[in-house]
């Protein structure tokens, strides 16, 4: 753990969202060979005699994942720009939604029929 204390911070940024691009494919990757969609676990383990083809569907996918990471990460970075000060005489607004009374008259069969 001292090591990783001891990197620049945003060397230890990027290895960061690295291992966490990387889980999320092997996760993603795993999904696909328990979900099983058109044989895709044989032809992934058996197609070229060897398990290299799910290595590199994780490596490609976890570099995808990473680029992806990194752009979210930065921007939840992110600041929200400053809110301006108020400005006039502080007129409450009036487009706040909120609850209204309103008087309406209620309309009785009676007085539809009489109206006819």
């Amino acid at each position: 753990m001292r090591h990783w204390q001891g990197l620049p911070g945003l060397i230890r940024f990027l290895l960061v969202q690295m291992l966490v691009g990387f889980g999320l494919a092997g996760l993603a990757v795993l999904g696909l060979l328990v979900a099983d969609p058109g044989d895709a676990r044989a032809l992934l383990l058996r197609a070229a005699g060897h398990w290299w083809p799910v290595v590199l569907l994780w490596g490609f996918l976890g570099s995808t994942f990473t680029a992806v990471q990194i752009g979210v990460a930065i921007a939840l970075m992110a600041e929200a720009p400053p809110r301006p000060p108020p400005r006039g005489r502080g007129i409450p607004n009036l487009w706040v939604a909120g609850p209204l009374s309103a008087y309406a008259p209620a309309w009785s069969r009676c007085a539809r029929r009489r109206s006819r």
